[in-house]
This record gives C-alpha cells, sequence and structure tokens, in this order.
C-alpha cells in the first residue's frame, strides 16, 4: 500500500460506568486526539465496542460544500454517504460518536460495506433490547483498504456478535513451507536471582524515571512506560528470550473430541437446556424480531443458571466425599492427588 495502516481496538464505557467516577476523562476527546495525530501518518481504522447507538443518523455533515472566502483552500466537504441499519435509537454516546466522525472524516463501516451493506444488522442484543454498538470505523475515503467485512452470527459465547473484515495490501510472495524464526520469551524460575539482580543494577535509572514523571503531562507518561519497558526488555531479553526455527507448513488440526472435553457435572439435562438454547441462537439469527430475541434470552438465562446450579452441587458432593474418604480411605483420598504429585515432587502432607 501507499500508506501505513493503523489498526485501533476500541472500548468505550457505557454512559453510567462507575469508571467514570474514577477518572475525570472523556473518551470520545482522547480519541479525537489519537485519530488527528494517527491520520497525519497513515490510513486509521478504528474497531469494537463503542456502547454507542447512532441510529439512522448521518456520520456526515448534510448539506456542506466549500464556501470561497470562508473555507481553507485545501477544504474537501462531506459527501454524502447512503447507510443501512436495523437500529433506529441513539443515545448520548451516540451522538458523540457521530460528531467524532465528522471532526475527523472518518465514516462508520456497518451498513455500508461487505454482506452488512444492505441490512446494517444487530450486533447486540439482550432481554430488553437489541441494537447497534460495535463498529468498525476507517477514513471516509479509505473504504477501499477494508475487504470481507462481515457481522457474524449471534453465538452462545457473548451478546455481541463478532465483527470480522480484512486489509487490502500487498502479500509476501515465496514457498508456502518456507522456514522462518521467532523470538519467545518464557519466565525460567531458575534466573529469577539473575533477573532481579539486572533490575536493581539499573536502579538508578528506574528512580529517575519515576523522579521525573509528571502525571498531568500525557506525553511524559508516554515516555515513561516506553522508557520502563526498554529497561525490563533490556534485562530480560539476555535471560529469557529463545529463537527457534519455523515452517509454515499447514498442521492437521486435532478433533473437537481432544479439544474439548464434557465436565463431570454437565449432564443430559444440561446438553438438553443447551440444544434449546441454541436452537433459538440460529432462530433469532435467521430473523431478528423481537419474539425471537426474548426466546433465545430467556433460554439462555435458563441454561446459564441451570449450569451454575449443576456445578455448585457437583462442587459440594465432591468435597463432602473427600472429606469422608480423608478419615475413612486415607489411602483412595491420596490417590485423588496422584497427577498432581506427579507434577510436583516436593508436594507436602
Amino acid at each position: 500500500m501507499d500508506h501505513d495502516v493503523y489498526i485501533a481496538g476500541i472500548y468505550i464505557w457505557v454512559e453510567n460506568s462507575p469508571m467514570y467516577n474514577l477518572v475525570n476523562a472523556d473518551l470520545f476527546d482522547l480519541l479525537e486526539s489519537d485519530i488527528h495525530h494517527f491520520q497525519a501518518l497513515g490510513k486509521v481504522v478504528l474497531c469494537g465496542d463503542w456502547n454507542a447507538r447512532v441510529g439512522s443518523r448521518p456520520d456526515y455533515i448534510v448539506c456542506d460544500r466549500n464556501i470561497d472566502c470562508l473555507n481553507a483552500p485545501d477544504y474537501i466537504a462531506d459527501e454524502p454517504c447512503a447507510r443501512k441499519t436495523l437500529d433506529k435509537g441513539s443515545n448520548g454516546h451516540g451522538l458523540k460518536m457521530l460528531d467524532l466522525c465528522k471532526s475527523t472524516s472518518v465514516r462508520i463501516a456497518n451498513g455500508r460495506i461487505g454482506s452488512d451493506h444492505s441490512t446494517g444488522t444487530f450486533t447486540y442484543a439482550c432481554s430488553s433490547g437489541a441494537s447497534v454498538i460495535d463498529y468498525v470505523v476507517v477514513g471516509a475515503y479509505d473504504f477501499n483498504c477494508i475487504d470481507n467485512f462481515v457481522i457474524n452470527p449471534f453465538n452462545e459465547w457473548s451478546d455481541h456478535t463478532p465483527l470480522s473484515f480484512s486489509i487490502n495490501c500487498g502479500r509476501m510472495r515465496g514457498s508456502i513451507d518456507s522456514r522462518y524464526t521467532r523470538t519467545d520469551i518464557k519466565w525460567n524460575e531458575a534466573l529469577r536471582d539473575n533477573f532481579r539482580s539486572g533490575l536493581i543494577a539499573r536502579l538508578t535509572e528506574l528512580n529517575l524515571l519515576v523522579n521525573s514523571l509528571d502525571i498531568h503531562e500525557r506525553e511524559s507518561i508516554d515516555d515513561c512506560v516506553n522508557k520502563f519497558s526498554c529497561i525490563l526488555q533490556e534485562v530480560a531479553n539476555p535471560l529469557f528470550s529463545k529463537t527457534t526455527s519455523h515452517t509454515n507448513k499447514c498442521t492437521t488440526s486435532v478433533s473437537d473430541n481432544k479439544l474439548c472435553k464434557k465436565a463431570e457435572w454437565f449432564d443430559a439435562e444440561c446438553v438438553e437446556a443447551k440444544r434449546l438454547y441454541l436452537d433459538a441462537v440460529k432462530k433469532f439469527n435467521l430473523s431478528k424480531t423481537d419474539e425471537n430475541r426474548t426466546s433465545m434470552c430467556t433460554l439462555k438465562t435458563s441454561y446459564k443458571q441451570l449450569g451454575r446450579k449443576k456445578k455448585r452441587n457437583f462442587v459440594r458432593n465432591k468435597v463432602r466425599t473427600i472429606e469422608n474418604m480423608r478419615h475413612a480411605k486415607p489411602r483412595d483420598f491420596w490417590k485423588l492427588f496422584t497427577k498432581k504429585k506427579r507434577n510436583n515432587n516436593n508436594i507436602s502432607l
């Protein structure tokens, strides 16, 4: 590509989050400053959970035009750009997000490109409703750098849907089995004292960093963190880094049975509850009606509550069994921990 691409992962606290009582900062103002900074270096892509509902409101200046003698010579007027969305509501964060888009010339990709260009489907669903609060945002003229944009179906792991996309860029050409080297960092308990001695030797520099820190200046904090990280790396890398050679060969995937082992407490009742919940998830993905959403959330709550109840009862019965075995059958009691003993020869009675 002609320019570098800077990707930011976004999480904005909800409007009533207790974090706002602890941190006196407007995340949208900080984000606007960062966008302006990185736009001067290349293209900017922002993606994640914004907790912002913008509805069908425009993220560009309506009826914008270049006015002689008022606008700068290089001023580029906003162009109308249609966007689809199933979410018609908005909130305070949504209004701030729209102001951010207008002030930094970035646009929402949801409902405009990829498989979502004609639907603008929901990205979040709970018992109180469904909305669009997860977005991919790019520069107004940078949509061509985004490819394969997909809002994936709802699943059992989250109330949010995964958003996926690709970055259009030049690919390195070469053998698919070409070898490469990689440096890994792995902690070694035997070298703990060496690492500690290395940090003590740099104590003067660390104290100087802390003493020169201005907590009211963002640049000072960033500089302190960078220098602190460099000192840690300079001490740790000679001790814990290891360079290995690898090959890009594809490996056969492990079967699901080996990857996922069912918990002992997950009985037939749990299996049935999970089946009903997943069926409701599939139904909501096919037709995002209020009825299907309510059914999905109700069955999800029942499934999660049943799982917690089964696990709690299992643990309680397991503890009771172990307690009884400790006095009645100490030999069997000790056998329960043989696996742990293999991993740690110094396990105490």
